[in-house]
């Protein structure tokens, strides 16, 4: 969220969006691994990746992670057409719009909750804006 949005550690907003994107979230212990965290730890993908799996809490949990794996465990979750969708936005709403529409096209049963209803959303502003 830091890199997507622009926003610091400092504000509200980055706890309250993880901590309702958790399920049964703790917070002492998300407070704990945040603070093994410095600014310059999100200066791009890989240096986050090294990270991660540098904090000793969560190294017995990613294992070897690297920017190789973790794309490659993406693409076998969410098919290779969400990483193309990740890259160029006509195919991002390509796949939101298949997934409100049940097409299969793409992974559904992963995409369905995540989509959720911002998808429904986005295409009604696409098609008024357009339309």
């Amino acid at each position: 969220m830091r890199t997507v949005l622009g926003a610091t550690t400092s504000e509200d907003s980055i706890d309250t969006y993880c901590m309702g994107n958790c399920v049964n979230p703790n917070p002492g212990l998300i407070h704990q691994y945040v603070d093994e965290f410095g600014e310059e730890d999100y200066q791009d993908i890989a240096t986050l990746i090294t990270k991660i799996s540098e904090v000793p809490q969560m190294k017995s949990r990613v294992g070897k992670l690297t920017v190789s794996n973790f794309t490659e465990s993406y693409i076998n979750m969410y098919d290779a057409a969400a990483l193309l969708a990740m890259e160029i936005y006509p195919y991002f709403v390509y796949n939101v719009l298949s997934v409100n529409e049940t097409t299969y096209a793409n992974n559904y049963f992963h995409l369905k909750n995540i989509v959720g209803d911002d998808g429904k959303k986005l295409y009604a502003t696409l098609t008024s804006t357009l339309c």
